[in-house]
């Protein structure tokens, strides 16, 4: 990956994180990408991987990175400038944890299970409190509109993504909503997912079910769309270029266990849907660079470039051998534990 160096500078940091690896797989949750290339943080001691899943949100502060863990026990880690864990926040309201934003002394985490956004106290890299309301968007134990992702623009307006209702498939088209006031910002959307604030009012988002990366203009304006591949889920921008994650076409979904259909496509290279990867793009949203991340994981959730204020001390750089190793893991376990069950329903 020698071609990195034409897009990052030495010392930066992007970090993406990966999310529906089951067990064993989770220890592989946050790629580091750097000039050397993909390496995962070592969160040895901070992943459970008999009850975690994998990471979603990410947010950095100054000092600061916070991620957040999916599984049976959703949390937040805290990352010091090292990027290794040093400390936790052990969620009690919000479950089926998304994305996360900071703003003036107060973590918001997206509780997509609940419908809500919570809020609890932020201090360097402390996090501490109750967690408190901040919005709720359906009144259900059950996630019914897919809350998924959060950005405070400038002005401090709170803006949501969101999209379908679970018991009605002809209402998934999505949208974005101004929490302060009430409006709908842009409407008739597939899937959106990681809203992002960008220079000059700029928001940037994906409309995962397009394939697309777009930016909306200060006030609900302009829509401005790149169309990449895949199901399109994290962004940021380095200041020079977008990065951009797309997933493989996950063909189960989680909330309901139903299969999918996976898109129709006519590409003679392949399906998109079936490969993940990450894109950086020109400021015209013309495609920079395409890197092909599936040996790495099928899903990305998030993409956030620290720069140069965060130094991983510890990585593990042979990462697509350790996802191979992982998968192996996987299904041993999942033999094992299946022997085992036959073993116990014969012997009763």
């Amino acid at each position: 990956m020698g071609q990195l160096s034409e897009f990052l500078n030495r010392g930066e940091v992007i970090l993406i994180s990966c999310c529906n690896l089951g067990s064993f797989g989770s220890r592989y949750s946050v790629a580091a990408l750097t000039t050397e290339g993909i390496s995962w943080l070592n969160l040895d001691d901070a992943i459970n991987a008999s009850t975690d899943i994998g990471v979603t949100g990410i947010v950095a502060t100054e000092k600061s990175c916070f991620v957040a863990i999916q599984g049976k026990n959703p949390r937040i880690l805290s990352l010091g400038p090292d990027l290794r864990a040093n400390g936790r926040f052990e969620c009690k309201q919000a479950q089926d944890i998304h994305s996360l934003a900071e703003r003036d002394g107060a973590l918001y985490i997206v509780s997509t299970a609940r419908n809500q956004v919570v809020s609890i106290g932020c201090e360097g890299s402390a996090l501490f409190g109750e967690e408190k309301i901040a919005f709720t968007g359906a009144i259900t134990k059950e996630d019914a509109i897919h809350l998924n992702s959060i950005c405070f623009i400038d002005g401090g307006a709170m803006l949501v993504s969101m999209f379908g209702i679970k018991w009605r498939a002809d209402a998934r088209l999505g949208a974005i909503f101004d929490v302060s006031n009430g409006t709908k910002v842009h409407g008739n959307l597939g899937d959106p997912h990681s809203l992002t604030c960008l220079p000059n009012g700029v928001v940037g988002f994906c409309e995962s079910l397009r394939s697309s990366f777009c930016l909306l203009e200060p006030g609900g304006g302009a829509l401005r769309k790149a169309r990449l591949s895949g199901y399109t889920r994290g962004c940021t921008f380095t200041g020079r270029h977008f990065v951009i994650g797309s997933s493989c076409y996950r063909s189960r979904s989680r909330s309901s266990a139903s299969f999918k259909k996976m898109p129709a496509c006519r590409d003679p290279h392949g399906n998109p849907w079936q490969r993940s990867s990450l894109y950086f793009l020109n400021p015209d949203l013309s495609t920079a660079l395409h890197l092909d991340f599936t040996s790495y994981a099928r899903e990305i959730y998030d993409v956030i470039f620290l720069g140069t204020r965060f130094t991983p001390s510890q990585l593990f750089r042979d990462a697509a051998a350790r996802r191979i190793d992982a998968m192996h893991d996987e299904i041993r376990g999942t033999s094992e534990y299946l022997g085992l069950a036959r073993y116990k329903r014969t012997s009763e």
